[in-house]
């Protein structure tokens, strides 16, 4: 699956807090859609956000693991030139 802003933005949510993120606009098709893919699941607790699976606990740290992109000029021969 390939996550849209929206589904992160669902995912991170969950992440932080157990509120319902109905606020955020999101739908329950795109929950469903974490839910069937394994990042979240169903919370025990009528109202509250899914809870986030290792799965999706994993893939928030690998998001959060990414270095900033830095700037660079490269060359046509592929050369670094500077940055």
């Amino acid at each position: 699956m390939i996550l849209t802003p929206l589904h992160l933005k669902i995912l991170l949510h969950c992440y932080v807090c157990a509120d319902p993120c109905d606020h955020l606009g999101c739908s329950e098709q795109y929950q469903n859609q974490l839910i069937d893919d394994g990042l979240l699941e169903h919370s025990k607790i009528a109202g509250n956000c899914p809870n986030v699976t290792e799965l999706g606990k994993a893939h928030v740290a690998q998001i959060l693991s990414l270095p900033l992109p830095q700037q660079a000029w490269v060359g046509a021969d592929g050369n670094l030139i500077s940055m």
